[in-house]
């Protein structure tokens, strides 16, 4: 049965992936390893994914996911900020835990899932220099895609439903199977279900050898798909549904997300608001990271204005004019503090363009 029927079948049962205390997420498969979803989440490709925890007076607490998108900017769900504060909340990656300085939620989330806008960005105290920031997905093409779900909740089997607790990075695949739409939600969110493994039983043959389904815990965390050997962030982990009114993430449960690309201006005007020409990863510093971005995307187009897939220039193609802009701004802001500020056009690009021009003219396009 489609995931467009099954829902429709269903008794639903909404739930937002609240992350409150001892809060539980993840579930895997029963038949298989729980170390090859942690070995998953442990690739380098996710290690944008960290993990935010936050205690209020009167001892309550809260653990979350959010994936950094650029250097001091993480995107995660507007309900994990609901009932934080910036004193209180913090965000651990790649080892490291960084105080918070400003929590911004979409200025169109009301608390209702159902009409999306799920979203929020939080702003660290310091650049994240460790971990390169994940590119945000830019089209229209996620229904279909096999997503890897990356979070920090706790864990359980599609048989049990969560029930250990929540700290350890998992990842799981999944198939993105409509839009909110199927159950009269907004065309802004990206569903996905729990497949049992045996067909036999179900009457489907679509579980992936990962298969995994978000719970509290999850929430904020990462929905990646990949296009042209290349990772992006498609998804924002949001909500959940019990279609067997038992709300424990267990087989035939339904997970949404917040649809990354129809929010990207809304993520452009706040990370970019003090934008410095050229710096496409919004570090804070124009460089070789904003450089590799232009030659990931080389001879492509692009939402007209992403700076994140190196449109430099604005215009919707990722070309030499976008290049003359970073080196133009070559050197501008200031470098991470794990990287020597790089010798001025004057002294270093004056000999190169003659031959970088000369190979990027060759380069054959992307697409």
């Amino acid at each position: 049965m489609s995931l467009r029927n099954r829902i429709l079948l269903a008794v639903v049962t909404t739930f937002a992936l609240l992350a409150a205390e001892n809060a539980q997420a993840g579930t895997i498969r029963h038949d298989v390893s729980d170390s090859l979803y942690t070995a998953l989440a442990e690739e380098e490709v996710y290690d944008a994914v960290g993990m935010f925890l936050w205690s209020l007076d009167g001892g309550s607490s809260g653990l979350a996911s959010g994936t950094l998108i650029s250097g001091d900017w993480v995107l995660t769900a507007g309900h994990v900020i609901d009932d934080a504060t910036v004193d209180s909340m913090t965000f651990t990656l790649d080892g490291t835990t960084y105080n918070v300085t400003e929590m911004i939620a979409y200025d169109g989330w009301t608390g209702d899932v159902s009409i999306a806008g799920d979203l929020a960005l939080v702003r660290l105290e310091e650049v994240v220099d460790s971990v390169t920031p994940a590119l945000l997905y830019t089209g229209d093409d996620e229904v279909g895609s096999e997503a890897t779900i990356v979070g920090y909740g706790a864990t359980g089997t599609g048989i049990t439903g969560y029930i250990y607790d929540a700290g350890t990075k998992r990842a799981g695949n999944n198939l993105i199977g409509g839009l909110g739409d199927v159950i009269g939600y907004s065309e802004h969110s990206l569903m996905a279900d729990f497949d049992y493994p045996d067909p036999n039983a179900t009457g489907k043959a679509v579980c992936l050898d990962l298969e995994y389904l978000a719970a509290p815990g999850d929430s904020g965390g990462g929905w990646f798909i990949e296009e042209d050997g290349v990772s992006y962030l498609a998804g924002v982990t949001s909500f959940g549904y019990a279609t067997d009114g038992n709300i424990d993430s267990d087989y035939g449960d339904i997970m949404g997300a917040t649809r990354v690309s129809d929010y990207l201006e809304w993520i452009y005007s706040v990370i970019f608001a003090d934008y410095i020409a050229g710096d496409l990863n919004g570090d804070g510093y124009v460089g070789m990271d904003d450089l590799d971005l232009i030659l990931t995307h080389w001879n492509t187009d692009v939402t007209p204005g992403d700076f994140f897939s190196g449109d430099a220039d604005g215009d919707g193609f990722i070309g030499l004019d976008d290049l003359d802009v970073i080196l133009a701004n070559w050197n501008q802001g200031t470098a991470p503090s794990n990287l020597a500020a790089l010798p001025e056009p004057g002294s270093l690009f004056v000999m190169i363009p003659p031959v970088m021009y000369g190979w990027l003219k060759r380069r054959p396009a992307t697409t």
